[in-house]
């Protein structure tokens, strides 16, 4: 009998290897939810504790404390207990929220009582590196993974798990993004198509291997970093011809105008390109790069100018 294919057990050992090919929900809304549930009960906690300091004030003449804040440890706090029991309470309320305290009551500890950091927890979560393109794009592509319109592991719609650019309520074990990506990256990969076909008819026809397993990627990937390599590489040979270009374009006009006017439309091409392929670029970097760019361009056409 034949065994039941390896539905995610694939995808399960490759991401052992590629982290950022993971995908998880965040939750963030729940997790909103329990926070301001935890913030009103503070807030409960706080107002009770104020209304037994005023009624512990109304029983005393010499008693000066109004509110919770006024109310310090050097007050003879054994005798209310009642007080007591409620200020410890709302320690140990404040912080679960916020963060984890490890000096906590032991009768909490004993109980079994929720020791959190729900606020830390929360932020952190929040903070989760959000899933790149690529590896969205790998996940979604993944046949195995959705079935009836719903994801396979967890039976939730498919729908969250296979957008592109990936769902902002969604987060990977790893950042996919090594920097900024330029806009020139980022429009191959947004029209890129699934590379875990591509690879399997690669080795289908080059290799003549037998296709793999329908829906199941092949252990290989065409990964951001390779993509940012190859932009690397291409920009580091087209900046330096696009330069030469210039000059020899500059070297043919004979017109001293001219080509200063070309200069100019040169330099508002170049400024065009940094724009397209430079990650993020920032005005004053933008600003010297195109100074000095005008000032070769200069000092070419005045020694061109004399060689005349």
């Amino acid at each position: 009998m034949q065994g039941a294919p390896r539905r995610y057990s694939v995808l399960y050992d490759e991401i052992v290897e590629n982290p950022e090919l993971a995908k998880f929900r965040r939750h963030l809304d729940l997790w909103t939810w329990i926070l301001y549930n935890e913030t009103g009960e503070i807030d409960k906690l706080r107002r009770e504790c104020d209304e037994l300091i005023e009624t512990i004030g109304a029983q005393n003449a010499d008693w000066t404390v109004h509110t919770l804040l006024d109310y310090h440890q050097a007050y003879h706090l054994l005798e209310y207990p009642v007080l007591r029991s409620k200020i410890d309470a709302l320690k140990i309320s404040v912080r679960q929220y916020s963060r984890f305290w490890p000096i906590l009551c032991a009768k909490d500890r004993a109980d079994g009582g929720d020791v959190g950091e729900d606020l830390c927890l929360a932020t952190q979560v929040a903070n989760l590196p959000h899933q790149s393109d690529v590896y969205a794009r790998h996940f979604a592509a993944r046949k195995t993974l959705f079935k009836d319109g719903l994801f396979g592991p967890t039976k939730e719609k498919a729908a969250v798990y296979t957008q592109v650019p990936s769902h902002t309520d969604t987060c990977s074990f790893k950042d996919g993004d090594l920097d900024e990506q330029d806009m020139l990256t980022a429009f191959v990969i947004r029209h890129l198509e699934s590379v875990n076909t591509y690879v399997t008819q690669l080795i289908t026809r080059v290799l003549r291997q037998r296709s793999l397993e329908d829906g199941v990627a092949p252990q290989q990937y065409l990964e951001l970093d390779k993509i940012q390599m190859v932009a690397n590489i291409l920009t580091a040979i087209y900046v330096p011809v696009y330069l030469a270009i210039c000059l020899g374009i500059l070297s043919c006009i004979e017109s001293e105008k001219t080509r200063i006017v070309v200069l100019g439309v040169l330099g508002i091409l170049l400024a065009l390109l940094m724009v397209v392929c430079v990650p993020v670029p920032k005005r004053n970097d933008m600003f010297a790069f195109m100074a000095a760019f005008f000032a070769v361009g200069g000092i070419f056409i005045g020694a061109k100018r004399e060689s005349d």
